[in-house]
């Protein structure tokens, strides 16, 4: 069987091909039920010293039914900091991490992932990936890195395809509400949190930035404050690209696996999958549901001429633009209004060309004087993900420990 370094040898010319790509993509109340311990839960607990990251599962009742027949059984991981079990009457502030791709709940827990990611999207193999690990490394973030200590929820929003962009759709379930509803539920009957907004916070990556800037917006009074890292964000020009370089994926694959057309599913990170047509056909179960068209139940935003040349569908553009940021910004700025702080940054280098269309995402926040906070850094699309996220989680703690600031 072919491995990935020999995959990687045949997409020299997709390598050429992606680059040109990267040009053109910019990557409920609050629960007052009774709080319960985590005695059953203990049974899967990876234990470090005093601090644990607790495997549960969430059944959904809002990813149940859904037309991909993707599981409704959810898992669930969270980081229980050092001292929870010795401060009883102690109630911890909950930040919610939305995995973006790698699309698990284990998405930053281990190096893999990111080496199958960064190959098949041609992007640089450089990763700050902790040497001690994930989970000791967010032990000494809380304990000498200046991040206070809470609880860290990871969720498996992923669809058949990979990413489900933490979406309401009939093709892959209401994600969306999953996550603001049954999750944050869920979170708070079993383990001591401050069950209010002022004590949630939100934060992701590409994927999970878009995820955590959209539902903190719409969602204020369950979410205080958010955090978006290289959020992502589609274009027209970048559309039109990914048809293009969906029909090399086919051919490609079809050649090293006789793997037919469409994407790779289901997805699996540890293996290669087809980058761009995972990434659209997650997007169009999002934003272009359609039960009416099996065996994806959904509708991409173009069709193909005899020649192979790509054919947007203007309405069905439309759809998609109207669901990026870009856009959705002055639809939900009282929502933003309300939020206590909003954060989001982007690497200047960043290969899918998220810098340009954040950038425009920040000038907008100004003009519309949404109080927001925003940095660019040196760096890719993954090259610094956990310098980065040391950074936004440490500024998040602060903000959603009491006594509050703001």
């Amino acid at each position: 069987m072919l491995n990935i370094k020999t995959i990687v040898m045949k997409l020299k010319v997709f390598s050429f091909l992606s680059v040109l790509l990267l040009l053109l993509i910019s990557c409920e109340p609050d629960s007052n039920e009774t709080l319960t311990d985590l005695d059953a839960a203990k049974k899967s607990a990876i234990v470090y010293e005093e601090a644990s990251v607790t495997s549960l599962q969430i059944e959904s009742k809002n990813l149940a039914n859904n037309l991909l027949g993707d599981p409704s059984t959810r898992n669930v991981n969270v980081y229980v900091p050092e001292g929870y079990n010795e401060n009883p009457q102690r109630h911890y502030p909950v930040i919610y991490l939305l995995h973006g791709q790698p699309a698990s709940e284990t998405s930053l827990f281990y190096k893999e992932p990111f080496d199958v990611l960064m190959e098949v999207a041609n992007l640089p193999p450089t990763i700050d990936f902790p040497e001690e690990g994930f989970v000791p490394w967010l032990n000494e973030l809380m304990d000498t890195g200046g991040m206070e200590k809470s609880l860290i929820v990871m969720a498996d929003a992923s669809n058949l395809f990979g990413l489900s962009y933490y979406t309401n759709s009939p093709t892959h379930g209401d994600f969306e509400t999953f996550i603001t509803k049954e999750l944050v539920r869920f979170v708070d009957q079993h383990f001591r949190t401050i069950p209010n907004h002022k004590g949630r916070a939100l934060i992701g990556q590409c994927m999970g930035g878009y995820g955590a800037l959209h539902l903190g917006m719409k969602y204020p009074s369950v979410f205080s404050n958010v955090a978006g890292l290289t959020p992502l964000e589609y274009n027209l020009e970048g559309i039109y690209f990914i048809a293009q370089m969906m029909l090399y994926e086919d051919q490609l694959f079809a050649d090293l696996f006789f793997a037919p057309p469409g994407p790779t599913v289901p997805y699996n990170a540890y293996l290669p999958f087809k980058f761009m047509n995972s990434a659209m056909y997650g997007a169009s179960a999002a934003w272009l549901p359609n039960p009416d068209n099996p065996p994806y139940y959904l509708d991409l935003p173009f069709s193909y001429a005899q020649d192979g040349t790509p054919i947007l569908n203007e309405e069905r553009v439309q759809k998609m633009m109207e669901q990026q940021l870009i856009n959705l910004v002055p639809k939900y700025e009282h929502g933003l209004q309300k939020l206590n702080s909003i954060y989001f940054d982007v690497g200047l280098y960043d290969e899918l060309g998220l810098a340009q269309t954040n950038i425009a995402l920040h000038n907008l926040m100004d003009e519309l004087q949404i109080d927001h906070e925003f940095e660019t850094y040196e760096g890719g699309h993954v090259s610094h993900i956990y310098s980065r996220f040391a950074l936004a989680l440490i500024h998040l703690s602060e903000q959603v420990t009491p006594p509050y600031n703001n």
